[in-house]
């Protein structure tokens, strides 16, 4: 059972969730939780959430049987296997997108290799949910892109609901 600092952490991500749609309160309390099934990008969000749940979890024992990259080589090599003939249909058959930029494409890989030898290291050696929790920081990053890069509105009030997920997620991790 997760100690009372642990409990309060996942109250403050939950209520900084709540807090990214806070302007949909204004049509009811409850709205902006109702948005999360109602849109299809946050259903398809709470989907991959839940696989992860499993797969994280499933992903130590794996590598703890044998070793981050050896792991990390198979398991992203399998998916690779199986999601390319995937991503050939959907293209209807077109790869030249592939080999216009080379290099780019390959440091894009090189990036992604590395990222996945360090999630598996970081899985060896610390709990799961501490690892996913401090991986889950992206999520300031991905405010701060959203409004820098793309001009999304309502900045404060992302930003807000983003450092109060943060704030939450260090007190798992020092849990």
């Amino acid at each position: 059972m997760p100690n009372i600092t642990a409990l309060t952490g996942v109250l403050l991500v939950s209520t900084g969730s709540y807090l990214l749609n806070i302007d949909l309160a204004k049509k009811g309390i409850l709205e902006p939780v109702k948005a999360m099934f109602r849109e299809r990008g946050s259903r398809l969000m709470l989907i991959v959430a839940f696989i992860y749940s499993l797969t994280a979890s499933l992903g130590k024992l794996c590598v703890l049987r044998s070793s981050p990259v050896f792991f990390g080589t198979v398991y992203f090599g399998f998916l690779t296997i199986c999601l390319f003939p995937i991503s050939l249909i959907r293209m209807k058959g077109e790869i030249k997108p592939f080999f216009k930029n080379p290099v780019l494409y390959c440091l894009i890989g090189f990036a992604f290799g590395l990222s996945i030898l360090c999630h598996f290291q970081a899985v060896q050696l610390v709990d799961v949910s501490l690892m996913i929790s401090v991986k889950r920081t992206s999520l300031l990053f991905g405010v701060l892109y959203g409004h820098w890069l793309f001009g999304e509105r309502q900045f404060s009030k992302r930003i807000v609901g983003a450092t109060v997920m943060f704030a939450g997620l260090v007190m798992i991790v020092v849990s």
